[in-house]
């Protein structure tokens, strides 16, 4: 069985969430990312997406994009967008659509239960 504990997470205050919030990058259009980038100063997609920044618009380098993403990181943490977590917790989250819905759990777990296999990989 995998070993599994609470972590104190890292995440939007409740009054910022829906502004931090978006789906995975993939899930857009490349028309539907520029209006969510260009009208969403506080979209996380800013972070993760930093080649895609109206000043940058650009193919990068992989270390360039890492620079950026944790220096796109590290602004909505100073910027209070981000926050830690004060105390450690397990974490349940639900998506839901149409079709379906999928409740999990986000926990810490040991590296090498991951190697062993113990851990379900995500898609």
């Amino acid at each position: 069985m995998a070993r599994i504990r609470p972590f104190r997470a890292v995440r939007p205050p409740r009054d910022k969430a829906h502004l931090v919030a978006s789906r995975s990058y993939v899930n857009y259009t490349e028309g539907d990312l520029n209006d969510k980038l260009d009208g969403n100063p506080f979209t996380f997609l800013h972070v993760i997406r930093p080649e895609m920044a109206s000043s940058v618009r650009k193919t990068m380098k992989r270390n360039e994009r890492y620079h950026l993403v944790r220096e796109g990181y590290n602004y909505f943490r100073n910027m209070g967008m981000l926050e830690k977590d004060i105390q450690q917790a397990y974490y349940v989250y639900r998506q839901s659509s149409a079709e379906t819905s999928y409740t999990g759990v986000i926990a810490g777990v040991a590296v090498q239960d991951y190697l062993d296999g113990k851990v379900k990989i995500h898609e």
